[in-house]
């Protein structure tokens, strides 16, 4: 059980864990990328009159699997060639960014709920696969066929 109140009083969505994780290994400078990103992004104008509702639930759809994306470099990094790591640490504020932006779209889109629904259970499951398996190789590779293919179509799908 935890010490601090925060867990009592701050709704926590799942998908933040990851992000919170991939925030953690951040540089303050990569920390002040992210923020600048997520700041210059947020002040486009954009409204939302219409699928108000699908909207969110797509965007906390694209926050949970966006998130095993900071889970592979987070992997790769502790034994990384030396000549990677600057790709890997990219990759990673690429992907804190990406988790960040669905996650607080998905937030805005649901309010006046404290938070949006629940990550879906069978995306979790694919997760959850790809996450248990060994070999970091298979597991970027398994990340790039399933997750990207999933927000590559989705992105496709709602451009239509």
């Amino acid at each position: 059980m935890s010490t601090t109140i925060d867990h009592l009083i701050t709704p926590h969505w799942a998908p933040l864990r990851n992000i919170e994780q991939g925030w953690a290994e951040l540089t303050e400078d990569e920390r002040a990328v992210v923020a600048e990103r997520l700041e210059h992004t947020l002040r486009q104008p954009w409204h939302v009159a219409h699928q108000r509702d699908a909207l969110g639930h797509f965007f906390a759809f694209l926050a949970q699997v966006e998130t095993i994306a900071i889970e592979v470099p987070l992997r790769f990094l502790p034994a990384a060639d030396p000549a990677a790591v600057p790709r890997l640490r990219r990759q990673l504020v690429d992907e804190v960014f990406h988790s960040a932006l669905f996650a607080r779209i998905a937030h805005e889109l649901h309010l006046p709920s404290s938070q949006p629904p629940p990550p879906l259970a069978s995306a979790e499951a694919l997760l959850a696969r790809i996450r248990s398996e060994p070999d970091p190789a298979l597991s970027a590779t398994l990340l790039n066929l399933v997750s990207e293919g999933w927000i590559e179509e989705l992105f496709e799908h709602a451009g239509r």
